[in-house]
């Protein structure tokens, strides 16, 4: 099973139908053309061939080889990211407790202004969150856009969200859960809270 992880969100707040975002082996063999190797790990090179072990053992040749190893959320190494209500958002694991941890929260925080976190606070605004943003980029998308074009999708954003961008998180506050996080210029109450690489 795989997933188009830039719908995670979406699916997250029901906005996406589940034959859109998720992929069975089958179809991605039958529709896409591709051979997919399970519990099968890379261990070596050798000129044009992959040596491969586990549930398949030998070889693979190729002509152009690509790593693509996926990517995990980039949790801030700060006080709190264990409470209850912090949840970083990856794959479709996460889906069913994403929508069950929203279905009471009234503000949430979304940490990270990258692709997955504009996502992730466009959603939570349709669904009628109020939504705050904290990035320590000073634009949204900032890896992607220029700075006239970050310009232009905060200026958007802002009509939806809470944007708090020049600042970094410092601390995630609360028992056991998630009651406060503070940043670097100031401090707000919240219901819940979604983690996302910037």
């Amino acid at each position: 099973m795989t997933h188009a992880p830039c719908a995670v969100p979406y699916a997250i707040g029901g906005l996406a139908r589940e034959e859109l975002w998720l992929y069975t082996e089958e179809e991605m063999e039958s529709e896409r053309g591709l051979e997919i190797y399970r519990e099968t790990k890379a261990v070596d090179v050798l000129g044009d061939r992959l040596i491969v072990e586990g549930k398949l053992n030998g070889s693979i040749q190729f002509d152009q080889l690509i790593i693509a190893t996926g990517a995990r959320p980039a949790v801030p190494r700060v006080e709190g990211t264990e409470l209850e209500g912090v949840l970083p958002i990856r794959g479709v694991e996460v889906v069913e407790k994403a929508r069950r941890l929203l279905a009471g929260a009234e503000r949430v925080v979304v940490v990270g202004a990258g692709y997955i976190g504009v996502e992730m606070a466009d959603v939570l605004s349709h669904l009628g969150k109020k939504v705050y943003v904290v990035d320590a980029s000073e634009r949204p998308l900032a890896r992607s856009l220029d700075r006239d074009m970050g310009e232009v999708v905060a200026k958007f954003m802002s009509g939806q969200v809470e944007l708090r961008l020049g600042e970094r998180l410092v601390k995630i506050g609360g028992t056991s859960r998630v009651e406060y996080v503070r940043q670097t210029k100031a401090e707000f109450q919240l219901t819940w809270s979604f983690w996302r690489p910037g």
